[in-house]
């Protein structure tokens, strides 16, 4: 049996799946869902600038990153060194409006799975070795 990475398998799906058009009752379903239930590497967006991207989930905690560092050329990517800690509900009213349904960004599903990986790594290189 041959194993995808989440990367590709993420690929696949995203040719299977058609895109919800922006706006629509299932777009704005997917953007509450992401909100409530964030997956590992969910992109969150604002017209394109980006947000947030989901890093690690924890029983009570979703770990984020939504600072990002120049790499020259034009580019950026996130600055997993600027992770931070929040609640599940914390997290959602970050991206929600306040005073009218709905959210000021908009989720692309796991999109920046890579990012989630990267910090799991990085992570797991910071922790003290066991004894």
């Amino acid at each position: 049996m041959t194993m995808l990475s989440a990367d590709t398998a993420t690929k696949i799906i995203a040719t299977i799946l058609p895109e919800p058009k922006y706006g629509s009752p299932e777009y704005k379903a997917r953007n509450e869902d992401h909100a409530k239930n964030p997956r590992l590497g969910d992109y969150w967006h604002d017209q394109f600038s980006p947000a947030y991207v989901v890093l690690a989930l924890e029983p009570l905690h979703v770990v984020v990153c939504s600072r990002t560092k120049d790499v020259g050329d034009n580019q950026w990517t996130w600055d997993l060194s600027k992770h931070e800690r929040m609640t599940y509900p914390e997290f959602e009213g970050h991206l929600a409006y306040q005073s009218i349904p709905g959210y000021w960004a908009d989720c692309v599903p796991s999109r920046m799975r890579w990012a989630a990986e990267e910090y799991a790594e990085l992570s797991n290189a910071a922790a003290p070795a066991a004894t």
